[in-house]
Formats: C-alpha cells, structure tokens, sequence
C-alpha cells in the first residue's frame, strides 16, 4: 500500500500510478511495508516536529507553506494516535490550541512562530 503525504489517502500500490488517485498529488508517497519503528523520547520528537513545523511556516509563498504544514501535521498525527498516552501534542499549533481550550487563559494569544491555516474541509 502507498500512503499519500498530501490527503492521508492509502491506495494500492500500482506500477502505472502517475499520481494518487484521490488528490492528483505528484508527491512521492508512503510505502506502507517499510514503516520504521524508532526509540526516542516525546521530547526529542517535539522538537523534530517544532522545527518541521516552523520551516514550514516559514516558507515565502503562502500556498506552499500551508501545503507543506498540512503534510507536518498529518505525519505529527499519525505519530501521535500511536502514543495517546502523552500529556501534550508534537506540534507547537496542538500547544495553542490547548492554551486557547483552557479555561484560565483570557484573551487573545498572539504568536508569531507558525503560520496558522485553517482546519480542512470534508
């Protein structure tokens, strides 16, 4: 199985594929057999994550940027439905989110680390 970086989508693994046949992505997918399994700490991740993100964020066009961290988070996701036993998130937008949720934080929390994009649709 081939999983696409782009939309999440796995397909089969089909010699003649010129792109994924959910989202027409050019993008090199995922061989699902050669999954790894690594040892390291939550935090060490984070920080792997963070700095993903960040780069992401700080790419000049605006369209490749969101295009980009959509693809940080989707592997951040997957990573983290792995392990949901963690108290925080990978990604610096999951730690925002959690101040925004909580009931002592008042007021708008203004940041400039990440480009913040909205949710996907559907």
């Amino acid at each position: 199985m081939l999983l696409c970086l782009d939309c999440g989508k796995e397909t089969e693994n089909g010699h003649d594929l010129m792109c994924c046949p959910n989202c027409q992505s050019t993008g090199i997918p995922i061989d699902t057999e050669k999954l790894l399994t690594v040892r390291t700490s939550w935090h060490e991740l984070r920080i792997l994550v963070m700095w993903a993100e960040r780069w992401a964020s700080a790419l000049p066009d605006k369209q490749e940027s969101e295009k980009m961290l959509r693809i940080v988070y989707r592997i951040a996701d997957r990573m983290q439905q792995q392990h949901l036993d963690q108290e925080c998130g990978l990604t610096f937008a999951s730690e925002l989110a959690e101040l925004r949720a909580s009931p002592y934080v008042t007021g708008e929390i203004e940041q400039n680390v990440i480009r913040e994009i909205p949710p996907e649709r559907g």
